[in-house]
């Protein structure tokens, strides 16, 4: 029998997916370059960055390793080349 992992500690919470390495935008495309195996022509208006704006993108999976005990298995290169050969096949 299958453990359902939706319970009253699970219900309607908000959890995040991710590699808990923080990862930058350039970082991202080169990541998406190789799996296409091709270039991505880049666009940068630097005039339109903002204060706010953060340099490296981050999901904290703490929650998800605590309430799940879930740990990430596929690093975010090969979940990406993962999922654009499946998306080709």
């Amino acid at each position: 029998m299958k453990k359902s992992i939706i319970n009253e500690t699970t219900y309607n919470i908000t959890i995040n997916v991710g590699t808990g390495i923080p990862t930058s935008g350039y970082q991202l495309i080169n990541i998406f370059e190789k799996a296409l195996k091709h270039k991505i022509e880049v666009i940068s208006s630097p005039e339109k960055l903002r204060k706010i704006d953060v340099p490296f993108l981050y999901a904290c999976n703490e929650k998800i390793k605590k309430v799940l005990k879930w740990n990430p298995t596929i690093s975010l290169e090969k979940g990406i080349a993962s999922l654009i050969n499946n998306q080709n096949a």
